[in-house]
């Protein structure tokens, strides 16, 4: 049995190894020819509607993605009650994209002035993120059918950007391609859904069944809100309060953060559901898997931030075709960052398989205000450096409270 959970959670991590790959090569290889192909301008259009639509993911998506994932996986040998899941969740989200739907057509009407059929067509990137069940496949550990789905609608993606996107005059194209990259998936899932797992798709609208899922990821909400403002935070500050040439270095320098940081998604979602099993089943055994597990990963951690210290100055080169001492003394300030986000991805996990929502929701708006308060002067006076000082603070912070609450748990266990 224990070596089946371990080729399982193996076999899940190469899945999302392999996805969190394509999710980083591809968009490299159409990035560069979008902007020469659209020009500046209009990749600013592109970017901004993209941008806008990713947020509103982030309202529909709710706390489904860790919620729903944890209910998913606690009842996997139970299928009819999976299948209830699955149509409740899908039905809230698809009220959520209902409503923000009206909300945005209501903003185009009266703050947009031109292009306004851009953003209608870009709404389908909502509608498709809504209709693709990521915490479905991640609950029941079945991490290849997200990776199949995402790297044949990536490809087909990127090959119709270059066939299709020629010039400036190509923006609704481009739009709808990356519409496209949502809706797709969430086809050939549906199509998964009820030929493999043989559900029968459908709302339910009792509203007792609603408001329990909706309270069940309300915490986890609100807590990816607190995270998402003070990791989307930081471009908009320094816009305010720099120029555009230290917001530009440090948006290259975030850049790379955020892909040698994303190294440790693979495993913090694909050992999530064993973990969530495991508390339910078997507390003893669920802190055993949870102290090796936060070995192993300060170990990446610390190889990754390391790595990323020493080889400041060549990745520097890497993406921006030239040498520059501000971008590469940036990446040794975020190699830190780098360190304590990775822990602090795998310690919140485990805090969300605790049931310990309200806790991680309190530590992170905590966090949110520190990084406030100490953002705005050092931004001032470090420019770039400031900023990415306030970020190191902040998960380090983070980093203690997280660690703190977890000595603390097992305190009140022990006891």
């Amino acid at each position: 049995m224990k070596k089946l959970l371990a080729n399982t959670i193996f076999r899940n991590i190469i899945s999302l190894l392999i996805l969190q790959g394509s999710n980083y090569i591809l968009p490299l290889l159409t990035f560069p020819y979008l902007v020469r192909t659209l020009g500046t301008e209009h990749y600013g259009k592109y970017i901004f509607i993209v941008t806008l639509m990713q947020f509103l993911n982030l309202i529909c998506d709710y706390g489904f993605n860790i919620s729903a994932t944890k209910d998913i996986a606690v009842n996997r040998f139970n299928n009819r009650k999976i299948e209830q899941i699955y149509n409740l969740v899908i039905t809230i989200k698809l009220i959520f994209t209902f409503l923000v739907g009206i909300l945005l057509f209501i903003g185009i009407i009266l703050f947009v002035h031109s292009d306004k059929s851009l953003y209608f067509i870009a709404f389908l990137i909502v509608v498709g993120n809504s209709l693709f069940p990521i915490w479905l496949f991640q609950g029941l550990e079945n991490m290849r059918y997200i990776t199949i789905l995402n790297i044949i609608s990536k490809l087909i993606n990127t090959m119709l950007i270059f066939i299709l996107v020629h010039n400036s005059d190509d923006l609704n194209i481009a739009i709808s391609l990356q519409a496209i990259n949502y809706i797709l998936p969430s086809i050939m899932a549906l199509y998964i859904i009820i030929k493999h797992y043989k559900f029968e798709p459908k709302l339910i609208l009792e509203s007792k069944l609603i408001k329990e899922q909706i309270n069940s990821g309300f915490y986890i909400f609100i807590t990816t809100l607190w995270i998402n403002f003070y990791t989307q935070g930081p471009i908009i500050i320094l816009g305010w309060l720099t120029n555009s040439k230290t917001t530009g270095q440090f948006g290259v320098g975030q850049k790379i953060m955020a892909a040698f940081s994303g190294l440790i998604a693979p495993v913090s979602q694909a050992v999530y559901p064993h973990m969530c099993l495991l508390y339910e089943k078997d507390r003893n055994k669920f802190h055993q898997f949870k102290k090796t597990l936060n070995i192993i990963v300060l170990i990446i951690g610390g190889i990754i931030a390391t790595g990323m210290i020493f080889a400041s100055s060549t990745l520097t080169k890497i993406v921006t075709g030239e040498d520059n001492f501000e971008i590469a003394e940036l990446l040794k300030f975020f190699a830190f960052a780098i360190f304590f986000a990775v822990m602090n991805t795998i310690l919140a996990r485990e805090m969300y398989a605790m049931n310990r929502q309200k806790v991680l929701n309190k530590l992170y708006f905590v966090a949110s205000i520190i990084f406030l308060i100490v953002s705005f002067p050092l931004t001032i006076k470090y420019y770039g450096l400031g900023m990415c000082i306030s970020i190191v603070i902040t998960e380090g912070i983070i980093f203690i409270l997280n660690t703190r609450n977890m000595i603390g748990s097992k305190t009140v266990r022990t006891n």
